[in-house]
């Protein structure tokens, strides 16, 4: 009972726990890493292994045994892509920040607005208000003279020639009525109107129309009295208006020619020769010295080798005959027929604007020069 004191005596401090040295932690961890990994390398091949054995196997094409094998590279083919250039600026900001015509809240914009604080120069500013001044001014001188081009043009095409229009259809003028017997019967009563005659020269006519048509006639070769194409045989009057009422009419045209070859063409055939004698072709201005009437002769032997063989021509000139007689020609063919043929060929032909006259010549009076 007195050893309490024994129980309170310190028995000296406890025993340290023994620590657990660093790297074995730290391989443990890494032995625990390894492990898992390894785990998941053997899930992985059953999961492999099990999808291998599932698929069927495949199928050998045996054929391709006695084929030749090409070692032929084919070459992937590239395309070039174009890139095309950014046409704006890229920038992030909008453009109302950026583009001083662009106004954030709807405010009016003012160009060349004056700053008090940064006053400007009044000669560059006298400067650029002058040039606008002068560009506005030659805007509108250029305005204005394209628009009096255009309309000077205009007027160009609207004159045209001036073709009046037929005398046949216009309305005569009121003429004063008389009762007298005398004066109805002098005017003969007739709806046929005639052709108007033809211009008395050639671009001198009094209608300005009438005389541009007749100078680009005559231009191409056209003669007074001569029939239209190459041959001249087509119409060689103007047409004729027949009045049907007071503003329509039918036109007319010129009555078709007799042909050629009429009664006394028929006589003339019976007493045929081969000397064809040709007159009424040409004036005397035309055949005026020998070498006028050797171009002539030549023209004439050309124009009557189409009909046959021509053995001689002769150009006879006698002033004292009449005037269509003045200038006549002499065709010598081998045989009668050719004669004939040329005769038909040129009687009543236009020749330069001249109605030809044709007929035959005594064979004796040829050869003796008997004209």
């Amino acid at each position: 009972m007195y050893n309490d004191d024994e129980d309170d005596v310190p028995q000296g401090p406890p025993a340290a726990k023994q620590a657990k040295p660093m790297h074995n932690i730290q391989m443990a961890f890494m032995q625990s890493q390894l492990a898992q990994r390894k785990a998941a390398l053997q899930q992985q091949a059953a999961r492999q292994k099990l999808v291998k054995s599932s698929a069927p196997p495949p199928v050998i094409d045996l054929s391709t045994r006695n084929r030749t094998i090409t070692t032929a590279v084919t070459s992937k083919s590239f395309q070039p892509i174009r890139a095309n250039p950014v046409s704006d600026n890229i920038s992030f900001l909008p453009k109302a920040a950026t583009d001083e015509s662009v106004m954030l809240f709807g405010e009016e914009h003012v160009k060349c607005e004056y700053y008090p604080m940064t006053p400007n120069n009044y000669e560059v500013v006298a400067k650029e208000i002058n040039d606008r001044k002068q560009r506005e001014k030659t805007a509108r001188e250029v305005a204005k003279r394209l628009q009096r081009e255009h309309e000077e043009e205009d007027k160009k095409r609207s004159k045209g020639a001036a073709i009046a229009p037929p005398t046949m259809l216009m309305e005569p003028e009121p003429e004063v009525i008389k009762n007298t017997n005398e004066n109805q019967d002098e005017k003969p009563h007739s709806s046929f109107m005639p052709p108007p005659s033809f211009l008395p020269a050639f671009g001198k006519a009094t209608s300005r129309g009438l005389g541009i048509a007749a100078n680009i006639m005559k231009r191409h070769g056209y003669k007074e009295g001569a029939g239209l194409g190459k041959s001249e045989q087509g119409m060689s009057t103007a047409l004729s208006i027949e009045k049907t009422g007071v503003r329509g009419g039918n036109i007319v045209a010129e009555a078709p020619k007799a042909p050629t070859f009429a009664t006394n063409s028929m006589e003339a055939v019976q007493n045929a020769t081969k000397i064809l004698q040709l007159w009424n072709l040409t004036d005397l201005s035309e055949v005026s010295g020998e070498e006028g009437k050797k171009e002539f002769a030549d023209e004439i032997k050309e124009e009557m080798e189409k009909c046959g063989q021509v053995v001689n021509v002769i150009v006879h000139v006698d002033e004292s005959q009449e005037e269509d007689r003045q200038v006549r020609v002499f065709v010598e063919f081998t045989n009668n027929a050719q004669a004939i043929k040329a005769f038909v060929m040129m009687n009543g032909r236009f020749f330069g604007g001249r109605s030809v006259s044709a007929g035959f010549q005594n064979v004796s009076d040829y050869n003796n020069r008997e004209f």
